[in-house]
């Protein structure tokens, strides 16, 4: 059995990435990644500094090339696992590669999300006028759609954060029926969550009697933004 198959306690780093370390004899990171990424060099070279060692012994270089035998880094269904050893680095230097090594993957990740999401703004349905946000401000009375907290003005500094009802990620559009206009702390907490779970999840937070009496003040506005459109 090799080590990709049966190494414990991988640790989600984003979709598509996964990360893990192992403090034995010699220190070693894991990454499980998909094929959909490009390794980038700040984390190759992040490895060839601290001189890591394939599963024999040999010197992997920049280019994570694999160790003679074949087992520091392989290719299996869509997903690539690499492997790399720092043997004789102190336990200090070790957690400061292991976050520096977490640090570059989440930017990997935020890198990678903010591409697909530029990627679907691109390719999604309708669009939507300042003139359009400016009623739909006076139809929710200055007040955020889910929660109800006031939201400033169009304008304003900081006025409000737009959010599709129905998240880009799952086929939403850009139509002014999709658009609401929320505070900081729901469009964050909701992100590409469909209203129903997100409805339970802000319930947590300020009630669910609040969220559905909030609900219900708002049930009109899907048609009276389509009468924008006409």
């Amino acid at each position: 059995m090799h080590w990709w198959e049966f190494k414990p306690n991988w640790l989600p780093a984003g979709h598509g990435l996964e990360i893990s370390c192992h403090v034995g004899e010699t220190y070693d990171i894991y990454l499980h990644i998909s094929n959909a990424y490009t390794l980038p060099i700040s984390i190759q070279t992040l490895f060839e500094k601290y001189g890591t060692n394939g599963c024999c012994g040999q010197k992997i270089d920049s280019s994570l090339n694999p160790c003679q035998c074949g087992e520091s880094g392989v290719e299996i269904d869509g997903w690539k696992y690499h492997w790399v050893s720092m043997p004789g680095i102190s336990s200090e230097t070790m957690l400061d590669v292991y976050d520096a090594t977490k640090y570059e993957v989440k930017k990997l990740y935020d890198r990678e999300k903010d591409r697909r999401r530029r990627g679907r703004e691109r390719e999604a349905e309708g669009y939507h006028t300042e003139d359009q946000i400016e009623a739909v401000w006076g139809m929710q009375d200055g007040r955020c759609y889910y929660c109800g907290e006031s939201i400033k003005p169009p304008g304003a500094e900081k006025p409000f954060q737009k959010d599709h009802i129905i998240s880009l990620y799952h086929g939403g559009t850009h139509w002014i029926e999709n658009i609401a206009l929320t505070c900081v702390r729901c469009n964050s907490l909701k992100c590409a969550m469909d209203v129903q779970s997100f409805k339970k999840e802000l319930g947590k937070i300020i009630g669910d009697e609040r969220v559905a009496s909030r609900s219900k003040e708002v049930t009109s506005h899907h048609r009276l933004k389509h009468n924008l459109r006409k």
